[in-house]
């Protein structure tokens, strides 16, 4: 199978984020592949006094939704002569990119990862590890340590590939 010629990228404004969008940026320059950035908007909250708004918090959520892939699209255009699509899914994260990545027959699904560990990733949860193992593509997670890691000349930041990611259900 091919891999990196249809890239679902996941994204969330952050940091691993941002050393995702680098290593799917350079591996479709590379390799003349494609990428779909999708963001995905969880029900949250506003709060306003005592009344809890959730419609308000869906409203900042599309906001930043807009703004993470806006700043994407634009680096992907800018830093690579890359034109990419993007899509603000509702919903649960890991549920959400699982089923875009399905709809677009994409052959990988990249992520960016803080690399949390011990209680922090117990009480944080992990997406990246929910993709792993629900995802019926592979999975390469960005560490957070690759954001800083990216060679001068453009080299991709250090990333993990999961071709084998184990199926639980």
């Amino acid at each position: 199978m091919t891999y990196f010629s249809n890239m679902l990228l996941a994204l969330d404004g952050s940091a691993p984020s941002d050393a995702a969008l680098a290593a799917a940026c350079s591996l479709a320059r590379d390799r003349g592949g494609r990428i779909t950035a999708a963001y995905v908007c969880e029900p949250r909250p506003h709060l306003h006094g005592h009344h809890v708004d959730w419609k308000g918090g869906e409203t900042a959520a599309r906001r930043d939704a807009f703004t993470v892939l806006r700043r994407a699209s634009e680096a992907a255009r800018e830093g690579y002569g890359l034109t990419m699509e993007t899509k603000c899914l509702d919903g649960e994260v890991v549920p959400e990119i699982v089923a875009e990545a399905e709809r677009l027959g994409a052959d990988t699904i990249v992520i960016g990862s803080h690399g949390r560990d011990g209680l922090k990733r117990v009480l944080l949860g992990s997406v990246a590890e929910g993709l792993m193992r629900t995802s019926p593509v592979p999975v390469l997670v960005v560490h957070a340590a690759a954001s800083h890691a990216a060679g001068k000349d453009g080299d991709p930041p250090v990333a993990t590939v999961r071709a084998d990611a184990p199926r639980h259900g």
